[in-house]
């Protein structure tokens, strides 16, 4: 929304309501006061809630990590990163077929006062998918599996698994945006490549956390691929 679409302007007289200018530069103020938290493993309060999918936290919250991978993947075993296709910028990958096991891992260190841990990051499904899963692993457990299809006529089959864990919400959330070639361009003019953004509340587990991902894909990169990107970590007693 236009910054001055809260403004009232008198019609006939062509004057600012100033009353409600001040109100909305007040408002204005105290939004840009707020404290967001970025960067690596930064802690301490701040006020707020969300504006544009950048976290604000609250003074329950500790960022633990936010990766963009914009700089490489400093800490993740397996890792690699990919910056050539402008359609997807920097990101955790690109990773063929693992036979479902966890390939690509990394552990951090949590807060273990507070009482959940909030992972969020986004998974994207490159070139040529036909129904194969990507996982998702916590400390070495199957958390949840997703399959894919940048095949038009088998979209409508794509699935969301998650397992049966005590104290562990996921929630996935598919991006609309996100269609048509991005880059890479494998596997045939008509694939779309996919993205789904996944957030994972779970109780603390203690003081270190392993998240890790594997595939189903059958081969390498040749033809299809995934990739990571987004990462962020935060140690939590007011989950939301």
């Amino acid at each position: 929304m236009s910054f001055f679409s809260g403004l009232a302007w008198r019609i006939r007289s062509v004057s600012v309501d100033w009353s409600l200018t001040i109100a909305a530069l007040i408002a204005l103020g105290l939004a840009s006061g707020a404290f967001i938290k970025s960067g690596f493993g930064e802690t301490g309060p701040a006020m707020g809630l969300r504006l544009e999918g950048v976290s604000i936290l609250t003074e329950a919250d500790r960022l633990i990590s936010s990766e963009d991978f914009a700089r490489g993947a400093p800490g993740w075993i397996g890792g690699a990163t990919d910056e050539s296709a402008v359609g997807f910028g920097g990101i955790l990958g690109r990773f063929g077929g693992t036979g479902g096991e966890e390939a690509v891992s990394r552990t951090y260190e949590i807060d273990p006062a507070r009482s959940h841990v909030v992972i969020s990051f986004d998974l994207h499904a490159i070139d040529d998918w036909a129904l194969e899963e990507i996982v998702v692993f916590i400390n070495g457990t199957p958390v949840t599996r997703r399959s894919f299809s940048t095949r038009p006529d088998l979209m409508a089959d794509q699935m969301l698994h998650v397992e049966e864990l005590a104290h562990v919400d996921v929630e996935m959330t598919v991006d609309q945006t996100s269609s048509r070639h991005r880059g890479f361009v494998n596997g045939g003019p008509a694939t779309e490549d996919q993205t789904v953004h996944v957030r994972i509340t779970a109780e603390t587990p203690g003081e270190t956390l392993r998240i890790g991902f594997g595939s189903t894909l059958a081969g390498g990169i040749e033809t299809a691929s995934w990739a990571v990107d987004n990462v962020q970590i935060i140690s939590t007693d007011a989950p939301r």
